[in-house]
């Protein structure tokens, strides 16, 4: 079996990746699975911790984090070669807040079957996203992602989050949910000259998801419509929409119904852009900068562990 280069947020889950590493040891080594454990020390030190491990010849790389750690740790291996990524192999042990890519993947979360999981060595090779955006310093700037991006409203309440917890403290369910209706009453739609999708269109937007997985924020389905390995994106065009009729969607968010609404569009695109500057771009759960923005789907560049069948 080969060897694993193991990477650990102890911050992840509100800690939980740091109180529970004895239990998830534990079943990784009943499962016979070999590793080489890092830790993560602060934001970003996973992107430099997997470049490590890959050039130390590792293509077996195992995430103890959220749906952030994974998006570090494929930048990470990739450092701009995304076709470094059709070498390896991820596994996610899923302790985040949101674990929103568990959700597509259908990883369960208990420690002993994904332990099991894993020693079983069942994949898929499913798409990845890439961004070309503008740096909060105004530079070009260039991401991947292997769940969802987001525009607009999003956005913004990535930075408001990530702007709490780049000290390295942990983020409370009830404070992230001040964070997020903070946001809201401070968000206004904003002009977006869009492309993709063979057309051009100049929106009113509140939000905008570009998914290969279904799910973000967790557990709101802004893609039900998203296919991890179709090579296509999946795009949901929010329009400008009044905070109340916002607050009034919240369950049809979690269950993919408020796509249904007049205000709503969706559709796939190889290749999705927003032209125009200012608004603000997170890549699973990670703010970044802003647009101009231009996506791209790379297809079937990535191998995962899945469950068992």
């Amino acid at each position: 079996m080969d060897k694993w280069w193991l990477i650990r947020n102890p911050v992840a889950g509100s800690g939980r990746a740091n109180k529970e590493w004895q239990e998830i040891a534990a079943a990784l080594n009943a499962a016979g699975i070999r590793y080489e454990a890092q830790a993560s020390q602060a934001y970003e030190h996973a992107i430099t911790l997997a470049a490590e491990g890959y050039q130390s010849g590792f293509r077996h790389f195992l995430v103890i984090g959220g749906d952030g750690t994974v998006n570090e740790v494929i930048n990470g291996i990739a450092e701009h070669h995304p076709e470094r990524l059709r070498e390896i192999t991820l596994g996610l042990i899923p302790v985040g807040k949101g674990n929103d890519w568990r959700r597509s993947l259908g990883l369960p979360t208990d420690y002993t079957t994904i332990a099991r999981s894993i020693a079983a060595g069942q994949t898929i090779v499913q798409d990845v996203g890439s961004v070309t955006y503008q740096g909060p310093t105004g530079e070009l700037q260039y991401r991947l992602f292997v769940n969802m991006a987001g525009i607009g409203f999003d956005g913004a309440v990535t930075q408001s989050v990530n702007q709490k917890t780049k000290d390295g403290k942990p983020l409370s369910k009830m404070a992230y949910l001040w964070q997020l209706l903070n946001t809201l009453l401070h968000h206004d739609s904003q002009k977006a000259k869009l492309t993709g999708h063979a057309k051009r269109q100049e929106v009113l937007l509140f939000s905008a998801a570009i998914g290969k997985g279904q799910y973000n924020g967790g557990g709101m389905r802004q893609a039900p419509h998203a296919v991890l390995d179709d090579g296509q994106l999946a795009i949901t065009l929010i329009r400008d929409l009044p905070k109340w009729e916002v607050v009034a969607n919240v369950t049809r968010l979690f269950s993919g119904a408020f796509v249904k609404h007049r205000k709503v569009e969706t559709f796939h695109s190889e290749e999705f852009g927003v032209t125009n500057p200012g608004l603000l771009l997170e890549t699973d759960g990670e703010s970044l900068g802003h647009t101009p923005a231009t996506f791209q789907v790379l297809p079937r560049y990535l191998r995962v562990v899945v469950p068992e069948k």
